[in-house]
Formats: structure tokens, sequence, C-alpha cells
């Protein structure tokens, strides 16, 4: 059996933590229970108070974008916000048991929005060159501004590890939409061969560049 890993694309501040870590969530309606951070809870079309909890603002209590804002991208599991600064540039950085990987656009990351918030970059990770061999799995990465590559790319490894393939850039906060209320960058992973599982350390809060494993997939 190997495993293959998923490194953090960028150094920083893992985010909606108290969402995507501690609570439970839908995929449909995002129900949470317990307190709400970063003003994500709302209650009527009204936002409650930083950290004031769901049971006092009404029940059940709407997450807005916190527990699960990719609605679209069936099967993706075990989100998870990395923030960085506007501009800055995202990184997939592969282990070694990712031989190829083949590069898939998506233009539905927000539901309710458009432009570069609604980009995101799908990698199909495969065991073998040329995107042959076992499909391991799938990691996607949304709200990306200057999309590298073109769509159904195959990339194979080189250099060294662990091995890089960029992504683009970090979009500024657009006004006028609900989806993204900060500069950062989802990611989810999708089962294929191997079950996708998000590194436990992620939760802690801080994530280095290319050295914090965010997904692996033994297979």
């Amino acid at each position: 059996m190997a495993t293959a890993y998923v490194y953090s694309p960028r150094s920083g501040s893992a985010i909606s933590l108290n969402c995507y870590c501690n609570r439970s969530w839908t995929s449909g309606t995002s129900i949470c229970t317990g307190s709400c951070p970063n003003n994500d809870c709302k209650c009527t079309g009204t936002s409650c108070r930083n950290g004031q909890t769901c049971s006092t603002c009404s029940n059940p209590c709407l997450c807005k974008n916190c527990c699960w804002h990719v609605i679209t991208q069936s099967g993706y599991v075990r989100p998870l916000d990395i923030s960085s600064s506007a501009d800055s540039w995202i990184y997939a950085y592969l282990s070694a048991a990712v031989a190829s990987v083949k590069r898939r656009w998506s233009g539905n990351i927000c539901a309710t929005a458009t432009g570069d918030i609604n980009q995101g970059t799908i990698l199909d990770l495969y065991a073998g060159t040329g995107g042959t061999g076992t499909l391991i799995g799938r990691v996607l990465y949304g709200h990306i501004k200057n999309r590298q590559g073109s769509n159904n790319q195959i990339i194979n490894k080189s250099g060294e590890l662990p091995w890089i393939v960029s992504i683009g850039q970090i979009p500024t906060v657009p006004s006028g939409q609900g989806c993204y209320l900060s500069t950062h960058v989802h990611m989810e992973a999708k089962s294929e061969s191997g079950t996708a599982s998000r590194t436990p350390s992620t939760c802690s809060g801080s994530l280095s560049a290319g050295t914090s494993v965010v997904y692996s997939w033994a297979y």
C-alpha cells in the first residue's frame, strides 16, 4: 500500500475552523450548532454578533459561507480555507506517489457569484505518468484568478520533492456578493482509489507551504 500527500499551497492560517473542524455540516442547508465565528451566523437575514450562540439568535442557525459554501462539487469532502493576501500565488505541492496530474478547470465554485472568485482548479492525481495508472484521488483549489496552464492539461512529476504545479493567484474581495468574504484559497478532496483524509493538524490553525500535509490518500 502507498500513500499520496498534498501539502499546504500557502503559508497561512486555516480559517473557518469552527465550522470545518468542530461542527457537523450538511451540504444542502449548512445548518450548524454552536456559535458562529466572524459574523457568519445569520438568522432571518440578520447577522448575529460575533460569538453569539445560535440558540440565542434563532433555531436553527444558518451559517453564511461558513460550513459549506462550495455546494456544486459533488463528492468532495474535508473542506478547508487558508488565508492569504490578495495576488499571492497558489501552488500544489505533491508527494512522490503522485506521478502525474490532470488539471481540470471548474467554473462553479460560488453558486451565486461570478468572476475570479467563482473559478477553481481540480487536480486528478495519478500513480502513473501521463495521466495513467491508478486514479488516486482529486483535490480542488477554489477562488482562483489568473489560472495557470490549460484545461485537461497533463503534467508529469519533475524536479525536487514535493513537486510543484502552479495553480494561480488569490483574488481580491469583490463587493455585492456573499460567497467570498476574505482573501483565501478554499480546498476540498475527493476519494477515488484512495480514501481522502484531512490531516488533523490542519485544525491547529497554522500551515506552512510545501511542508504541512493537508490531505492524504492511502491506496
